[in-house]
């Protein structure tokens, strides 16, 4: 997965929460909706760096707009959708986890 994390630049994706790695390796998450379903999408409180799309034609659309802008356009959103991202997932404490055990 890393291998392809570096390769590429965006990451579609529908409820997986793989999409946080995609995010914090620098892809721009682009959530596959369904027409009248509930989302299931872990990012769904992102910002305008993630976005919805339901058809090819709308991936397409998200893709020929972000090769139009230039590299900095989307600096802010996605420094906003990383630190969102790095917060969702917190590296154990062993310390806490060795008291709760001793107790």
């Amino acid at each position: 997965m890393e291998q392809d994390l570096k390769r590429c630049r965006w990451a579609l994706y529908r409820g997986s929460t793989a999409i946080v790695q995609a995010v914090l390796s620098g892809l721009r998450p682009i959530y596959l909706k369904r027409i009248d379903e509930l989302s299931i999408d872990p990012l769904y409180e992102l910002g305008p760096f993630r976005v919805a799309v339901a058809s090819p034609g709308d991936l397409e659309g998200v893709i020929r707009g972000d090769l139009q802008e230039d590299g900095n356009t989307r600096l802010q959103d996605f420094k906003a959708s990383y630190d969102y991202c790095r917060k969702m997932f917190v590296p154990w404490n062993v310390d806490a986890l060795d008291r709760l055990v001793a107790d």
